[in-house]
C-alpha cells in the first residue's frame, strides 16, 4: 500500500509538469523551471519580491510540499520560481550523475537568473530537505561573496544526508561507505558514486552559518525522515536564525495549515 501510494503521488507531480520551458543551465543540463507571477501581476510595470523553491531528495517542483508553498507565496505576493534540479523531474541529466554540488550549481544558476529580473525587489531562497540542505549551503557561499539571499528558509534541512553517507545507509538502503559501488538504487531512484563521495565531505553547518541574513527554520517533530535533532544544529549553528518545530508535523508538511501558520509568522503576519 505504501508502495502504491508513493507511486500514485509520483504519477499526480508528473501529469502537472510543463517540460523545459527556458534555457536556463546546470552542470547536467537544462533545467525544467516554472516561474509564477502574483495574480493582476504586469511584469513590464509593477515590482514584487521573489522567493526560490527548492525541492529535496528523489522529488521535484510538483511534489510535496513544493506546490503548496508556491501557491502560499504568491498569495502573498511574491512571484515564485521553482525548478527541477539536474538528474531530477524533467531537467536534463542522469540521476547518477547528480551530487550536491551539482545542486548547488544549479540553484546558483537559478539565483542569478532571478537576480536579474527587472521586476524583482528580492530575491529569497526555500529549500526542502536536500533542497534545504542546498539552500543553506549555497546562502553561506554567497555571502562570503557578498550576494546573500534577502531571506533564507530551511523546511526539514537535510544535513542528515552527509551522516547517511559516512554511514553507507539510505532510507534502509546499506552500501559499503569506504569502497564505495557504482551506483545505489533507491527505490527506483539511482545515485551514483560521487553522490555518496560528495556527501561524505560536505561542511554543512560551516558553510551554512556564514550567512547572516534572515533565516528561519522550519521542521516536524514527527519527521521520520530528517530526526529533529537536526534542524536544532541548524539553529545552534545560526544564532540569529528562528527556529519553528511543529508538534506532530511529518517531514512533507502534509497538515498544511500548520506549515502556513508558521509561514505567516516568519513573515511578520
Amino acid at each position: 500500500m505504501k508502495r502504491l501510494l508513493t507511486v500514485l503521488i509520483l504519477l499526480l507531480a508528473f501529469s502537472q509538469a510543463r517540460g523545459l520551458d527556458n534555457t536556463l543551465r546546470g552542470p547536467l543540463g537544462r533545467l525544467n523551471t516554472t516561474v509564477s507571477l502574483p495574480a493582476g501581476f504586469n511584469a513590464k510595470t509593477d515590482s514584487c519580491r521573489l522567493i526560490i523553491l527548492c525541492h529535496g531528495f528523489w522529488a521535484n517542483q510538483y511534489f510535496a510540499p513544493i506546490p503548496h508553498l508556491a501557491q502560499f507565496f504568491l498569495n502573498k505576493g511574491y512571484a515564485v520560481l521553482r525548478f527541477d534540479f539536474g538528474g531530477c523531474g524533467f531537467s536534463e541529466g542522469a540521476s547518477t550523475a547528480m551530487t550536491v554540488e551539482t545542486q548547488i550549481a544549479d540553484a546558483r544558476a537559478v539565483y542569478e537568473y532571478a537576480r536579474s529580473l527587472p521586476y524583482v525587489t528580492s530575491v529569497s531562497l526555500m529549500g526542502h530537505s536536500q533542497g534545504g540542505l542546498v539552500a543553506g549551503i549555497l546562502s553561506g557561499r554567497l555571502e562570503a561573496e557578498g550576494r546573500a539571499p534577502d531571506s533564507l528558509f530551511l523546511l526539514a534541512p537535510a544535513a542528515v544526508i552527509r551522516d547517511y553517507a559516512i554511514q553507507g545507509k539510505f532510507f534502509g538502503i546499506t552500501c559499503d561507505p569506504v569502497n564505495l559501488p557504482e551506483s545505489v538504487n533507491i527505490y527506483g531512484y539511482r545515485i551514483g558514486r560521487e553522490y555518496i563521495r560528495v556527501a561524505q565531505g560536505l561542511q554543512v553547518y560551516e558553510e551554512t552559518s556564514a550567512y547572516k541574513g534572515p533565516a528561519f527554520i522550519i521542521q516536524g517533530t514527527a519527521d521520520n525522515v530528517v530526526p529533529i535533532e537536526y534542524g536544532q544544529r541548524y539553529h545552534d549553528a545560526m544564532p540569529g536564525s528562528t527556529f519553528y518545530p511543529i508538534p506532530g508535523e511529518s517531514h512533507f508538511f502534509l497538515f498544511t495549515y500548520n506549515l502556513d501558520r508558521i509561514l505567516n509568522k516568519c513573515l511578520g503576519n
